[in-house]
């Protein structure tokens, strides 16, 4: 902003360090300017790296109409009117030309006069209209030409002066006219000097024109026009400085973005005011960018928020440009991402039509379930720059449980039911969830594992028909879902006695029973094979097998299941597949009665320990060592 000054404010100044320029195109202009040099602030008076107006500008309220020009000249002019449209909010001083005829502007604008510029206080973005008048000078009439003695554009640092005007007097040599004079400094600079926005930036006790002409001999045209108008100074021309932007004097439509920032040097002849000088280099002149883009916005304005795995969803948003103004063709991509940097899946394209983007989006299979960003990218072209919007989804799952189990149970006797849960949609298993397993009006907890499966043992205690409900209940990521198994629970196939006797009530009993057991039938197969000698018919080869070896009880007990099957594969020809209960079943038609008890320590203890994960004990293992033994022999008594 300008300060305050007789009654009016002062334009803002032009600093001679500038920070680089970046970014999307700041406005449009439309219709041809006839000139390169586009005008905001102006600098007169040096101090300290920065050029400011003088003391005595003053500033008038401008309410439209023809302003007069502070010369007279009757040179021919080209008359040209041109709008600018912006892009962004505009602040403080207004881009326009030299030598203004007219603004049509809607806001309050101030005018500065001596300095050709315009500013208003208030945020700008609404189109506005230039007419200027730019003149034709000959060459012969610039030479002939005395400049205009202005003493506050003369000033240069004292502790320069004489280094500048050295300088100054070798660079324009033979030179005569302001003129010719101010052709060989802009000559002298561009062939001695290089233009480089990466220089090395002054000490701050340095003058930054004096650490670029003695120094380190490289800028930008901010440090090429500061030293043009010091030097022509120390030769008693007065000069200025000006900020404003380079475009194409002859393009009918063009963008223009702040890389085409300018700093340019005017000088004020007699008869035809103020003329315009640039001593930067030709080839790194900051020029018109004709590609420059227009930069957007791009917003979502609704989104589903949530959606299934493998499922889809909608994203409704808009595209502007920083004005507002809708904008066509643009395409949008959609993307799922964890977090911001990740790249993330591309899940939905489409195209902006009227500012406005609808897109249905398919979420990947593979996806984990979890919130995630939904970006929306407006892809940039040849016209727009590109912008993003990212709200938040969270991506969900369905769930599908599957129940196995047996058809039937007996009372007292445990049972494993299994199952697994997955994503009906993508087949994937949904590991470690807690599912729901109500039974027998009692709810109980289990937990699938890595591969989404889950085994949960019961046992029942009365007869009939029960109902197993297993349930994923609702939960952030996952929806809920149930699977639903009856079971027909007929009585306890073991005898009254062998109920009291029997596996787990009385550890010691059962055994002792057991080995009665085996007595007694022992002694009935030694009198068998004495027939059998007697006879000469040998109905089994006797099975030799290799002592039992194994690491811990559980290891155990499952060769000792694993020998039982061996034999009865041997003796009946059972097949490969049976459960650990279908075998049972079979052994209990094919054996004595006596095979009820040691079956059920054996399948029931090898089911806790095979799929239970459970580690039986040291007794629990003798004991089956023990069914295992007395099976062995019942198995040469079958029915």
């Amino acid at each position: 902003m300008g300060t305050e000054s007789e009654g009016g404010r002062r334009g803002r100044g032009v600093p001679v360090e500038t920070l680089p320029s970046e970014g999307g195109a700041l406005f449009e202009v439309h219709m041809e300017t006839g000139t390169r040099y586009l005008r905001c602030s102006v600098g007169e008076v040096y101090e300290e790296g920065m050029w400011n107006p003088h003391e005595g500008c003053r500033a008038i309220p401008y309410k439209g109409g023809e302003l007069g020009l502070n010369f007279s000249t009757l040179h021919p002019y080209e008359t040209y009117t041109f709008y600018v449209k912006p892009l962004v909010n505009l602040t403080d001083h207004i881009p326009v030309t030299l030598n203004v005829e007219r603004l049509v502007f809607d806001g309050e604008v101030e005018y500065y006069p001596s300095l050709q510029v315009f500013y208003t206080p208030n945020a700008f973005s609404e189109t506005y209209w230039v007419t200027h008048r730019e003149y034709q000078f000959s060459e012969e009439e610039l030479r002939a030409a005395e400049v205009t003695p202005l003493t506050h554009c003369l000033g240069v640092p004292e502790e320069m002066g004489e280094r500048l005007r050295e300088m100054a007097e070798e660079a324009v040599g033979a030179a005569y006219s302001p003129y010719d004079q101010l052709r060989a400094l802009e000559a002298y600079l561009r062939e001695n000097y290089v233009y480089d926005a990466n220089y090395t930036p002054p000490p701050r006790n340095i003058d930054p024109v004096e650490w670029f002409l003695f120094h380190e001999r490289r800028g930008t045209c901010s440090h090429f026009n500061s030293a043009l108008a010091l030097l022509a100074r120390a030769l008693g021309i007065p000069a200025r400085v000006v900020r404003g932007y380079l475009v194409s004097p002859d393009a009918e439509y063009q963008l223009v973005a702040p890389g085409q920032a300018h700093t340019y040097v005017e000088v004020p002849f007699e008869g035809l005011g103020w003329v315009i000088f640039d001593a930067t280099p030709e080839e790194t002149t900051e020029a018109p960018e004709k590609e420059s883009r227009i930069s957007t916005v791009t917003n979502i304005t609704w989104c589903s928020p949530t959606a299934l795995r493998g499922g889809g969803f909608i994203v409704v948003g808009s595209v502007n440009m920083w004005n507002g103004t809708p904008v066509s063709g643009m395409e949008v991509q959609v993307f799922l991402k964890p977090s911001k940097n990740e790249t993330g899946f591309l899940v939905g394209v489409g195209v902006v039509d009227e500012g406005l983007f609808n897109i249905t989006c398919a979420t990947p299979p593979e996806a984990e379930v979890g919130d995630y960003h939904v970006v929306a990218r407006a892809v940039g072209n040849e016209v727009y720059m590109e912008s993003w919007s990212d709200p938040k989804l969270r991506l969900m799952s369905r769930t599908e449980v599957a129940v196995e189990a047996p058809p039937k149970a007996y009372v007292g006797e445990e049972i494993a039911i299994k199952g697994r849960v997955k994503d009906p949609a993508t087949g994937r298993p949904i590991a470690n969830v807690t599912l729901l397993v109500v039974v027998d009006g009692e709810t109980h907890l289990v937990e699938t594992d890595g591969e989404g499966r889950f085994t949960f043992l019961h046992t029942f205690n009365s007869r009939g028909n029960a109902s197993i409900t297993i349930s994923v209940p609702p939960s952030d990521y996952y929806l809920p879902s149930e699977g639903r198994v009856t079971l027909e629970i007929e009585p306890s196939r073991r005898s009254p006695f062998m109920v009291l006797l029997g596996f787990p009530n009385n550890l010691i009993l059962a055994t002792a029973g057991a080995l009665v057991v085996a007595a007694l039938i022992l002694g009935r197969r030694k009198e068998e094979v004495v027939e059998e000698v007697e006879e000469g018919a040998e109905k089994w080869e006797p099975l030799v097998e290799p002592p039992l070896t194994f690491e811990n009880y559980r290891d155990g007990v499952v060769k000792l299941y694993n020998r039982l099957y061996v034999r009865a594969k041997r003796r009946y020809g059972v097949g490969d597949h049976l459960t650990a209960r279908e075998l049972q079943i079979f052994l209990l038609r094919e054996l004595p009665d006596g095979a009820a008890y040691p079956l059920e320590v054996l399948v029931s203890t090898f089911e806790r320990a095979n799929y239970g994960g459970v580690e039986p004990t040291k007794a629990e293992f003798e004991r089956c060592k023990d069914a295992f033994d007395i099976l062995v022999e019942l198995m040469k008594h079958e029915r």
